[in-house]
């Protein structure tokens, strides 16, 4: 049976060199090359059924705590992964497409493709080159931060640092200030919170951020805008935007409901197949 496989962003295309951008069953011995990203600086490649171990209920990697994944460390040239069986809806869905296929053909797409290769754009990709960065973010511990630090951080823009990876994202713009120096307990952190460390450049803590930190914190962004943040390359410009707590709820509730329709409805079209 062909395995399912399910690709996304600019920098994905087969051996054949098309662009992937798409569900696909790709045939046995089939090569898929990622080229380089011609937007953002990530593209995934979603393979239904891999073995590696599970660590704390999941198969990812965490390449700092060197848990997870292949070895708890990032993949290198000639690594192999072992694949297993694949869900019950991937199986199912490879089977069809299987039964679908044109003899000899490496890759057969999933039919909800488009026939012309349109799609909407959608604000997760990131933006073009040379394009800034619009993020929505709640205020933070403003009492600790001087008036005009405060209004520079959502009035000014900054920029995508070369220092940037999975943990973290820094910003380099006008350096923030604190009313006072001293010293904070440590507090526990997410994903999207901002924090100001002694040289006044903002750092965004992204995917793999830590649990806890210790340095003030002037902001947290909205969880629909980290994937921007994610796939900002150095040099891009980002400029915050204060929105209440409530918005910022409605943004999140509004995107889980329209990940669960998404969901329904590609189950709905695996099952009309």
């Amino acid at each position: 049976m062909p395995s399912w496989r399910s690709a996304r962003g600019d920098g994905c295309a087969p051996k054949a060199g098309r662009p992937c951008r798409a569900t696909r069953a790709c045939a046995r011995g089939t090569a898929l090359r990622l080229g380089a990203a011609r937007s953002g600086v990530r593209a995934y490649l979603a393979v239904a059924g891999l073995a590696v171990p599970a660590v704390l209920g999941s198969r990812s990697t965490h390449v700092r705590a060197r848990l997870g994944g292949l070895a708890g460390r990032a993949l290198q040239a000639g690594d192999r992964l072992p694949a297993g069986p694949p869900p019950a809806a991937a199986a199912a869905l490879a089977g069809r497409l299987a039964a679908a296929a044109v003899p000899g053909a490496a890759l057969t797409p999933a039919p909800w493709r488009s026939r012309r290769g349109r799609r909407p754009a959608r604000r997760s990709e990131g933006p073009r080159p040379g394009g800034a960065v619009r993020l929505r973010a709640v205020r933070g511990r403003a009492q600790r931060f001087e008036a005009e630090s405060l209004e520079a951080f959502f009035a000014r823009p900054y920029r995508v640092s070369a220092q940037a990876d999975r943990m973290g994202c820094r910003l380099e713009g006008e350096p923030l200030r604190l009313r006072a120096a001293g010293e904070m307990l440590s507090e526990a952190v997410v994903p999207g919170t901002v924090q100001v460390p002694a040289g006044g450049q903002p750092i965004a803590l992204l995917a793999d951020a830590q649990t806890t930190g210790g340095y003030p914190r002037i902001a947290q962004i909205a969880v629909v805008d980290l994937p921007l943040l994610a796939q900002a390359r150095a040099g891009t410009p980002v400029r915050f935007e204060e929105i209440p707590l409530a918005e910022a709820q409605a943004l999140y509730l509004l995107q889980e409901l329209a990940f669960r329709r998404l969901e329904a409805v590609v189950r709905a079209r695996i099952e009309s197949l």
